[in-house]
């Protein structure tokens, strides 16, 4: 019973510290983006999505970039 509650306990530190890191880069990636630094950001952003693939808004800041650039249309 204690082992699973340190294996528990384990797993959550590392969540946290993933989402932790995870808002130091999306705050990054924001400041980065709005300086103009778009493939700095982009790259920022894809970062972010190798460590949660559903990030959304993430996702949604790489399509603002796209479209930015022309890489996308409406």
């Amino acid at each position: 019973m204690a082992l699973r509650f340190l294996e528990f306990l384990k797993a959550k530190t590392t969540e946290g510290s993933i989402s932790t890191q995870m808002a130091e880069i999306l705050q990054r990636a924001h400041s980065l983006q709005r300086e103009g630094q778009l493939a700095a950001a982009a790259a920022a952003y894809r970062s972010i999505l190798e460590m949660d693939p559903d990030h959304w808004e993430s996702l949604n800041e790489i399509a603002a970039i796209a479209l930015r650039a022309g890489e996308l249309e409406c």
